[in-house]
C-alpha cells in the first residue's frame, strides 16, 4: 500500500484593515487553521451563521482557530456591519473587503475559506446548515489535530490517497 502525497501551495499574504483599524495578517497565525467567513449583512444565511460560528468560539476559548469575518458590503451599508457586529459581540475580528471575495472566488453567501495551519487553502464550503456548522467544527478539530501531530516536523506533503501499486504509474 503507497500513501500518495500532495504539496500545496502556500496561500499568499493577506493584509486587510479591521473595522477598529487595526490591520489583520495572515502571516501573524501561521500554525493555526484559520477560517474566513465571507457574509453580508443582507445575507439571511449569514444572519443565522455569524452568531453560530461566534457561540462555538466562545465555548471554546482556547480552541486554536482563527476566524475572520469578512463582509462583502459596499461601502454604504458600512454602519449595517457595525450594527450587526455589535448586536452579535463577535469574538473574532471583522473586515469590510470585497477584494477578499474576489479573491478567493466567493460565488454565494455564505462561504468560507480555510487556510491550514501549513498556510494552504484547505477547505471551500458555501451555504448554511445547522449541520454545516457541525460539520466545519469537526474538520477544524482535524486540522487542529494534524498541526499538533506535525509540530516541528518537516512535511513531504500532505496524504491525500492510499493504493496499491507495483511502483509504476
Amino acid at each position: 500500500m503507497d500513501i500518495w502525497r500532495i504539496n500545496l501551495p502556500p496561500e499568499n499574504e493577506i493584509e486587510t484593515k479591521l473595522l477598529d483599524d487595526s490591520t489583520w495578517r495572515l502571516s501573524e497565525h501561521k500554525g493555526k487553521p484559520v477560517a474566513l467567513v465571507f457574509w453580508a449583512s443582507w445575507c439571511a444565511p449569514c444572519k443565522k451563521e455569524l452568531p453560530e460560528l461566534a457561540a462555538l468560539k466562545r465555548e471554546r476559548p482556547d480552541w486554536p482557530v482563527e476566524f475572520l469575518a469578512v463582509s462583502l458590503d459596499d461601502k454604504g451599508a458600512e454602519k449595517t456591519v457595525r450594527q450587526l457586529v455589535k448586536k452579535w459581540d463577535l469574538p473574532f475580528p471583522v473586515t469590510r473587503d470585497g477584494a477578499l471575495g474576489k479573491r478567493y472566488k466567493v460565488p454565494s453567501l455564505p462561504s468560507l475559506r480555510v487556510i491550514g495551519p501549513e498556510g494552504s487553502l484547505r477547505i471551500k464550503t458555501k451555504g448554511y446548515s445547522k449541520k454545516s456548522v457541525e460539520h466545519l467544527k469537526e474538520r477544524l478539530d482535524a486540522l487542529v489535530a494534524e498541526a499538533e501531530s506535525n509540530e516541528g516536523k518537516a512535511l513531504d506533503g500532505l496524504a491525500f490517497a492510499r493504493g496499491w501499486s507495483t511502483g509504476r504509474i
